[in-house]
C-alpha cells in the first residue's frame, strides 16, 4: 500500500474515533454528554453512539463468516479489457444503482457498462469458444449480443460448487465480427476465438440511450436464478444460485484498496450508514451489521452480498431490482463516469435498540476481501 493511501487511512481512522456527526431528522444539532460524547435523541431517549477500532484489511476477520460470493479468480489468467481504452473506464457499475436512462429507479445492474465509440471493436477478454449469438437488433433488451464460454485452468469455487466454465457477455453490439457472424448463420458449428480477434462493434442496439459496451461475467451457467425459478426441470435449475459476477474481478488486478466508512447517522429507529469507493474501482460487494446484547450474543445481523445476492431475492427482475431488503434500505448515488467516487448508503432498522444497551460491529468490503470494520457503542 503506497505511503499516501496509509497516511489518508490512519487519519481516516483517527477522525472516526475523535468525531462522529450524528443527525436526526427531528433534531437541529447533536449534544455532548458528561464524557464528551456525540449523542443522539431518539424515540427512546439520548442515545450514545461511539465509534471505535476503525481498521481497514485485506482479509475478512475472523469474527465474520466470509461471503459466499467470494471466490478466487486463478492466478495467471491475463484477461484482457474487452476495449482498446483505459480499463478504468465505466458508465455503470455491477450491483444496485440508479437507471439514469429510466428516470433514475432503482436496479440491479448484472454487469458493467463501458462507453465507447460507435462501431468501436470489441475483443474477447479470453480465448474461448463462441457459445451463443443473438441479432436482437432494437427488438430485445440486449440487442446484438454475443455469448463466449471460456474453460479455465484451475476451478474456481463458487456456492460451494467448483466451476471450470465461465461465459463472459458482450450486448448492444452494432454489428457482428466475422466469427460471430459465421456462427450466428451456422448455429450448431463450433467456433474458436481469441482476444485479438473481434466480436463486434460497440453500439446501443437494445434497450439503451448512449454508445456503451454492456458487459457480464457468468459462472457455470448462462441461466439467471429467474429462469432456473420459472423452468425447475431444466437442466441449469439444478444450480440454484444467480451465475452474475462482478466482470471487476476477471478484468483488473486487485489495488488493495477497498470500501471507505464515510458516516454513521442514528436517524430515529434506523442507523445510516454510508461507505464508499474510488468510482474507477466500483468494487464493492459485501456488507454485515451484526447487534450484539450485553453477554455480546447476537441478537440481530444482516448481510448484503452483491455477487452471492445474500440478502437478496433473486427469483424474479422485479424482486431483485428492490432496494428495500429484510430490514435494510439500499440507496446508491447516481454513478457516473467522471464521478470521483460511488457511494452506498444502508439504513438498517434498529427499532429495539433504544430499549437495551448493545454494540454493534461493522464490516463492508470489496470483491478481493479489502475492507474495514469497526464498532458502535449504543445503549439506554
Amino acid at each position: 500500500m503506497s505511503t499516501a493511501s496509509e497516511k489518508f487511512r490512519s487519519s481516516h481512522a483517527r477522525f472516526f474515533a475523535c468525531v462522529l456527526l450524528i443527525a436526526a431528522a427531528s433534531l437541529a444539532a447533536c449534544g455532548k454528554d458528561s464524557a464528551g460524547n456525540a449523542e443522539l435523541s431518539s424515540p427512546g431517549g439520548t442515545i450514545p453512539l461511539t465509534p471505535t477500532d476503525l481498521e481497514y484489511h485485506s482479509a475478512t476477520p475472523a469474527e465474520f463468516q466470509v461471503s459466499q460470493g467470494r471466490f478466487v479468480v486463478p492466478a495467471g489468467l491475463n484477461a484482457r479489457w474487452p476495449l482498446d481504452q483505459d480499463p478504468r473506464d465505466i458508465s455503470s457499475t455491477f450491483g444496485p444503482r440508479l437507471k439514469a436512462s429510466e428516470a433514475s429507479r432503482p436496479d440491479f445492474h448484472r454487469g458493467i457498462d463501458i462507453p465507447g465509440q460507435l462501431g468501436q471493436p470489441v475483443y474477447p477478454i479470453l480465448p474461448g469458444r463462441i457459445y451463443k449469438v443473438v441479432a436482437g437488433g432494437e427488438s430485445s433488451e440486449g440487442g446484438n449480443v454475443v455469448t463466449i464460454e471460456h474453460v479455465l485452468p484451475e476451478p474456481i469455487v463458487f456456492h460451494g460448487k467448483n466451476t471450470t466454465r465461465i461465459y463472459s457477455q458482450y450486448a448492444h453490439l452494432a454489428d457482428f465480427g466475422e466469427k460471430a457472424n459465421k456462427r450466428l448463420l451456422n448455429p450448431e458449428m463450433e467456433i474458436e476465438i481469441s482476444p485479438d480477434e473481434i466480436v463486434g462493434g460497440l453500439g446501443q442496439s437494445g434497450t439503451t440511450t448512449f454508445n456503451h459496451l454492456h458487459f457480464e461475467i457468468r459462472l457455470e451457467t448462462t441461466c439467471s436464478l429467474e429462469y432456473q425459478t420459472e423452468n425447475p426441470d431444466s437442466l441449469c435449475a439444478q444450480n440454484g444460485f444467480d451465475p452474475h459476477v462482478n466482470p471487476l474481478q476477471f478484468l483488473l488486478e486487485n489495488d488493495g484498496e477497498g470500501p471507505r466508512l464515510d458516516s454513521v447517522q442514528r436517524v430515529g429507529d434506523e442507523l445510516k450508514v454510508r461507505v464508499s469507493t474510488d468510482a474507477l474501482w466500483a468494487d464493492l460487494d459485501y456488507t454485515v451489521l451484526k447487534v450484539l446484547d450485553e453477554s455480546q450474543q447476537t441478537i440481530r445481523q444482516f448481510r448484503i452480498g452483491f455477487n452471492a445476492r445474500e440478502g437478496f431475492d433473486a427469483s424474479s427482475t422485479e424482486k431483485l431490482d428492490d432496494p428495500q431488503l429484510e430490514g435494510v434500505l439500499l440507496s446508491p448515488s447516481p454513478f457516473l463516469s467522471d464521478s470521483a467516487a460511488y457511494s452506498m448508503e444502508y439504513s438498517f432498522e434498529l427499532a429495539s435498540l433504544h430499549r437495551a444497551p448493545a454494540t454493534v460491529h461493522l464490516l463492508s468490503e470489496d470483491v478481493w476481501g479489502n475492507g474495514f470494520s469497526t464498532q458502535l457503542q449504543m445503549g439506554n
